[in-house]
């Protein structure tokens, strides 16, 4: 091989190299808070963009709260974000064999978010949802292998300690008289800063237009479930 053959394999090779830099690379990095419904769709309704959707009642509900580095030591006061429908009223009930969800408040906005939480994903918005907002507490090392439930492309990826570890929680959840709920959840990281799932990692249950039954509100002293109503008030 002569002189100049070597000198054109060597120019192709570093051009090969750059633009191999150069292309798009997925680089695995699970969320800190995401949300998944077992069996679910990934899909763009509307506006609802890149986001599970279920049409079960009852539905699995997994939460996924991630320590991603050795920086993030804590993932406290997490809380279960429920849009439901502008106006309607209905019951939502959670069963677990770990703690339930504690109801916390209702509101026709979104002015309860904490300073700094930035959730401005479809249908998280004033003039289409109203808000259910419940306590699921802190998230715990105690998982090894965690799932990325990524509704961009519908993809789920399991994760080494390498990556991340954190906990993931379970709830079935039951649902009547809305005709869909989202969920999204949120929680304080370092005891410092609100963070929010991304909006690729969320869930909506629909296709659900049933009324609970009346031997069902007989639970609402139990804690697990409840009737909103929420009334609408000027900002």
């Amino acid at each position: 091989m002569n002189k100049g053959m070597r000198k054109n394999i060597l120019v192709v090779s570093v051009m090969l190299s750059m633009a191999c830099l150069l292309l798009p690379v997925r680089v695995f990095a699970i969320p800190l808070f995401q949300v998944y419904i077992e069996g679910a769709i990934a899909d763009d309704r509307g506006e609802d963009e890149d986001t599970w959707f279920t049409s079960n009642d009852p539905f699995t509900l997994k939460v996924v709260g991630a320590y991603k580095t050795q920086n993030i030591t804590s993932l406290t006061d997490v809380k279960l974000l429920v849009s439901v429908p502008e106006g309607e009223t209905g019951t939502i009930s959670f069963s677990t064999s770990d703690e339930s969800p504690v109801f916390l408040l209702s509101s026709a906005v979104t002015d309860f978010f904490p300073s700094g939480l930035d959730i401005n994903h479809y249908p998280v918005k004033d003039d289409v949802s109203d808000f259910l907002v419940y306590n699921i507490g802190g998230f715990s090392k105690e998982d090894t292998t965690l799932y990325e439930y990524n509704a961009d492309g519908g993809v789920i990826s399991s994760s080494t300690k390498s990556d991340s570890w954190g906990e993931e929680k379970v709830y079935s959840v039951t649902y009547g008289g809305f005709s869909w709920l989202h969920i999204d959840v949120y929680g304080l990281v370092n005891d410092d800063d609100w963070v929010a799932n991304p909006g690729s990692h969320d869930g909506t249950a629909d296709g659900n237009t049933s009324t609970p039954e009346p031997a069902t509100l007989v639970l609402l002293g139990s804690g697990l479930l409840g009737i909103f109503g929420i009334g609408r008030r000027k900002k």
